[in-house]
């Protein structure tokens, strides 16, 4: 019985972490910020063309509708993503097309008793 309930703990786990994910990158494809912001953490690292810092929420809040404000998004395709082994911690890529041209984003999320947040948000110029 114990394994069983250590399994299905583990497998909603994981469920949990691919709708977090899902969530944001359907997020990031419809430049739903409040969305996105929901995730951050209290902290996080954001690059965003030039801007590179660690920031609060609320500026991080801030510089990603600056961006959304002048890249209207076309459509976005998740790449590739992943997490850690310990399943604390996941990732995705993906590419954004926006009205001014495409964008690789990376976002980075940590696993805080079933609660994933945001620490990195990153989005580059594709070459």
């Amino acid at each position: 019985m114990r394994i069983l309930s250590i399994s299905l703990f583990l497998l909603l786990s994981l469920s949990i972490s691919a709708q977090s994910i899902d969530q944001v990158a359907a997020a990031v494809k419809s430049a739903d910020v409040e969305m996105i912001s929901s995730y951050f953490d209290d902290e996080l690292e954001v690059c965003i063309h030039e801007v590179e810092d660690i920031f609060d929420k609320t500026i991080a809040k801030n510089t990603l509708n600056s961006f959304y404000a002048s890249h209207k998004p076309v459509s976005f395709k998740k790449i590739h993503e992943g997490s850690s082994k310990s399943k604390d911690s996941s990732y995705f890529i993906g590419r954004l097309s926006t009205s001014d041209g495409d964008f690789r984003v990376y976002v980075y999320c940590v696993n805080y008793s079933g609660n994933y947040k945001i620490q990195e948000f990153r989005i580059d110029q594709s070459r």
